[in-house]
């Protein structure tokens, strides 16, 4: 699946920057290590509402099989660890300093390709990276394209058809798998879809 999301990539030579305070530098200079914060991904059925609306699911018939469809597979989610470290591809921000300043912020740079090296390096799986988007937009076309294209392809059948089985049958294995599918996908791009008036940020 994750090969099927649409996520930019760092070029050669970028670097990543992470904007903290004095006490996890300390930590990470005595240690070596980079701590990941636990991420709780989409389980509310409102926002996935909210997301399906935005994608311009606008047949309540379609919209209502979702989620059902959907939810079914929560339970599995929440009870896999999902760890986040998050950088910013800006080295002075001010935006990331008014967060982490008070005259004791901190902005360590790394070069991003042999940090992620480094991290692969200590049999570490990366299930995914790459730039947060915040277009509107874009965040909308990706996620027609799931619903409409790339996930039907996965299932193998057209979206019309996964949705007139599912809704003579909510049980119906291709519209179950459909389901479980998209609602992997959404919790991944969950992450990495954000609001237009946090872009300068620029996270990573």
């Amino acid at each position: 699946m994750k090969k099927a999301l649409s996520l930019e990539h760092l070029n050669e030579g970028e670097m990543l920057y992470h904007y903290t305070k004095i006490h996890p530098v300390q930590s990470i200079f005595e240690t070596g290590v980079l701590y990941a914060t636990k991420s709780s991904f989409l389980n509310d059925t409102n926002e996935m509402g909210y997301i399906m609306h935005v994608a311009g699911l606008q047949n309540e018939r379609f919209r209502e099989l979702l989620t059902h469809g959907i939810v079914e597979t929560m339970e599995e989610m929440r009870r896999r660890d999902v760890f986040v470290l998050s950088f910013s591809l800006l080295p002075d921000s001010i935006t990331l300093w008014s967060e982490f300043g008070e005259q004791t912020g901190y902005n360590m740079a790394f070069d991003g390709k042999e940090l992620l090296s480094c991290i692969e390096d200590r049999d570490q799986d990366i299930y995914c990276h790459g730039r947060v988007l915040y277009d509107h937009a874009l965040q909308i076309e990706r996620i027609k394209d799931l619903f409409y294209n790339i996930i039907p392809r996965k299932v193998g059948l057209p979206f019309e058809e996964v949705m007139t089985r599912g809704s003579r049958d909510p049980k119906d294995p291709d519209f179950r798998l459909y389901g479980t599918k998209l609602h992997h996908a959404l919790n991944v791009y969950a992450l990495f879809f954000k609001q237009e008036e946090f872009s300068p940020e620029m996270e990573y």
